[in-house]
C-alpha cells in the first residue's frame, strides 16, 4: 500500500488493477479450505470484477497525464 501513495497515478492503476487481478486468480483455490459460506465466493467475484471494470475504466481517462 505505501507503494502506491508515492507511485504516479498510471503506475498506482496498474499496481491496483494487478492486485485484484491476483486475487481473482488465486481466491477459487483459498476459499473452499478456509470454510467460507456459500456465498462469499460469487459475491466477492463479481465485486473484483466491478473493481478491476473502474480501474480500467480510469486509465482510460486522460486525467492522470502529466500537463
Amino acid at each position: 500500500r505505501l507503494l502506491a501513495l508515492i507511485l504516479p497515478c498510471f503506475s498506482v492503476l496498474l499496481l491496483l488493477l494487478g492486485g485484484f487481478l491476483a486475487h481473482f486468480l488465486l481466491e477459487p483455490r483459498l476459499a473452499t479450505p478456509a470454510g467460507l459460506p456459500a456465498w462469499y465466493l460469487p459475491l466477492r467475484l463479481r465485486l473484483t470484477g466491478i473493481a478491476s471494470l473502474c480501474l480500467l475504466s480510469a486509465l482510460s481517462l486522460p486525467w492522470w497525464v502529466a500537463p
